[in-house]
């Protein structure tokens, strides 16, 4: 119910090495981000945690993760239209995966027209892509 408590779940499940002995292979999120976070409450709400957040240990080798049902997170917060600050989600996530590991993102503000969409709906209201990447660890 609170991010706290969902990023100790990710890295810990339930306590001492129970995350060890069941490492995430696949690793969705559809819910609310803003550009660099993922927002499990809504904005202003503080309740965000970023990729750079989690573990690398929690995560197997090969993970598959698709965050495209979150808006922007394939896009870099920056400075001045120009400048980066922060790096997008997908990037954060290559950061703690290795070179096995598949991310992908959205470069839009995703569109939930109700009842059940295909990632491609998501972004086509906003003539979005669905950007791939792959983790950077060896």
């Amino acid at each position: 119910s609170e991010v706290d408590e969902i990023v100790d779940y990710i890295n810990n499940k339930t306590g001492g090495n129970s995350r060890n002995k069941d490492k995430i292979s696949s690793f969705y999120y559809v819910g609310h981000s803003t550009v660099s976070n993922l927002d499990v409450g809504y904005q202003g709400s503080g309740q965000k945690f970023d990729p750079r957040d989690l573990k690398s240990s929690t995560f197997k080798s090969g993970t598959w993760v698709n965050v495209v049902g979150g808006c922007n997170t394939a896009v870099d917060r920056k400075i001045l239209g120009f400048i980066p600050i922060k790096k997008s989600v997908i990037r954060q996530f290559a950061d703690i995966l290795d070179e096995k590991s598949i991310i992908h993102g959205s470069n839009v503000r995703v569109y939930y027209p109700g009842g059940i969409a295909r990632e491609q709906k998501l972004l086509g209201k906003n003539k979005g892509k669905i950007i791939t990447i792959n983790g950077k660890r060896r």
